[in-house]
């Protein structure tokens, strides 16, 4: 994960100097780059920031004055190497589909749209887990079939390695969310 990290960083650095970007302005107004992680990819993000303190110091020197903001995207626990909740369900690992269905059905379900109860109370049993609102339809639906076989691989073996990432990678995982957010620098 040190080394994703270091990747990620190597190249906005390189980024940065390329293209001249500005540091982030005093008043934090302008200039600057983000790190953006979305879904799976929120790992990776992480595991920059968790490694930023082992990168040379010249490296550091020049990003520190550019990084703005973390960002995660639709991230997972398993991605912060948390369990799922209970309550939570995920078509890629429900044994009831037929592995050669579990991707499309993941695909389905992860642009679905969800009418949860009141988010405020911060109550997981509020969350609706598995079936999709009835007034929004589906991002996958909208597509249509010949941008999904442009976008798209349903092959069985396509997510072999995100499932398999998430569940034997709990540590490190755990490892880059702790030290990125709530490790005291």
């Amino acid at each position: 994960m040190e080394e994703r990290g270091h990747e990620i960083l190597k190249f906005i650095d390189s980024f940065i100097q390329e293209h001249e970007l500005p540091p982030l302005s005093t008043d934090g107004v302008n200039g600057g780059v983000s790190i953006l992680g979305w879904s799976i990819g929120a790992s990776h993000a992480a595991a920059a920031v968790a490694s930023s303190c082992t990168l040379s110091g010249d490296i550091r020197a020049r990003l520190g004055p550019h990084l703005r903001s973390l960002i995660f995207y639709e991230a997972a626990p398993m991605i912060l190497g948390l369990p799922p909740p209970s309550q939570s369900w995920l078509p890629l690992t429900d044994e009831s589909i037929p592995p050669a269905s579990r991707l499309r059905a993941f695909s389905q379900w992860a642009t679905s749209y969800f009418d949860h109860g009141d988010l405020s109370t911060r109550d997981l049993e509020k969350l609706s887990w598995v079936v999709a609102s009835p007034d929004a339809v589906p991002t996958f639906f909208t597509f249509g079939s010949e941008t999904l076989k442009r976008l798209t691989t349903f092959d069985d073996t396509a997510a072999g390695v995100d499932v398999p990432y998430t569940y034997y990678f709990t540590n490190q995982l755990s490892w880059c969310h702790h030290k990125a957010f709530l490790a005291r620098r």
